[in-house]
């Protein structure tokens, strides 16, 4: 049975829901919310942008969650078919074996990411496609040569309707 899909425009971290304690992403993504992170915050979410189920599901990974998969997954959230998380080796959003088994398609930003998590998660990285794009930790969250970068190398790795749609978007 699929869950109802939950939308309520104020709704900025899980606890603001009422009757409902601390979750996890994977809770989030139940709900129909997807995660937000930004430098020093803990996992918060925001209403999907999609109104129906989405196809495919996208985690970025990095070693703390705080650059690179953040921006990723900012950048790539709004993709017509996508539903997108991050997740790092860090205290806020930690990668974990709910998030890995919600992802269709891991994207870590380094190969020793993908070595780490398989090490880690080897029954739970089963039928989940993880690609490395190669983006080295070089510039601050959201910065204009990350998002250029991000946008370079990552649709190759997404479903062609997912890229198709940002071709046409610019």
């Amino acid at each position: 049975m699929k869950p109802e899909r939950v939308v309520r425009e104020n709704v900025r971290t899980f606890t603001d829901l009422p009757n409902i304690g601390p979750a996890s992403a994977r809770d989030f993504a139940l709900l129909g919310f997807s995660s937000t992170h930004e430098p020093g915050m803990r996992c918060e979410a925001r209403p999907s942008n999609q109104e129906t189920t989405l196809t495919h599901t996208v985690l970025f990974g990095c070693g703390k969650n705080r650059l690179r998969s953040p921006t990723a997954e900012q950048v790539f959230a709004g993709w017509p078919g996508i539903e997108t998380a991050s997740a790092g080796r860090g205290r806020d959003c930690p990668l974990s074996a709910e998030l890995l088994a919600w992802a269709d398609t891991g994207l870590v930003m380094e190969a020793t990411h993908r070595a780490k998590i398989a090490a880690r998660f080897p029954a739970q990285l089963r039928g989940t496609r993880v690609a490395v794009p190669g983006i080295a930790d070089l510039y601050d969250y959201m910065a204009p040569e990350r998002v250029r970068l991000l946008r370079a190398k990552v649709p190759r790795h997404l479903p062609p309707a997912a890229g198709a749609a940002a071709d046409a978007r610019g």
